[in-house]
């Protein structure tokens, strides 16, 4: 699995890890189990923000012939299709590596640090 990391929004949100989908069907996929958020590369190069703006159109014919509708700020729209395919990123999540103390750790003293054992 190649991973591209690109700065988000020219930078100001820094930046994220991203793949590209393998296909059409995994571009779909994505969509309708991310509640239409998804990631686009746009011309200058970083990484922006876009959502599903309707119902993805399918061809019975043509299994690989789709539009997406998307929208991206107030005021702008575009229907994507599969030649856009090369510019929808997936984002790869990194594993929850949370520090907090669990309650089931527990020391010499017999309480957990988060009740105050050392």
């Amino acid at each position: 699995m190649d991973t591209i990391t690109l700065p988000c929004y020219g930078g100001k949100q820094g930046t994220k890890t991203f793949r590209k989908p393998a296909n059409v069907q995994e571009m779909i996929e994505h969509f309708e189990n991310h509640r239409g958020w998804f990631w686009l590369i746009t011309n200058a190069g970083d990484a922006k923000q876009v959502r599903r703006n309707g119902a993805i159109k399918r061809w019975k014919r043509d299994p690989n012939r789709v539009e997406i509708p998307v929208k991206y700020g107030l005021y702008e729209h575009v229907r994507l299709d599969a030649s856009y395919l090369d510019r929808v990123l997936i984002e790869v999540t990194t594993a929850n590596t949370s520090l907090a103390p669990t309650l089931a750790t527990t020391h010499e003293s017999g309480l957990s640090p988060a009740l105050g054992g050392v």
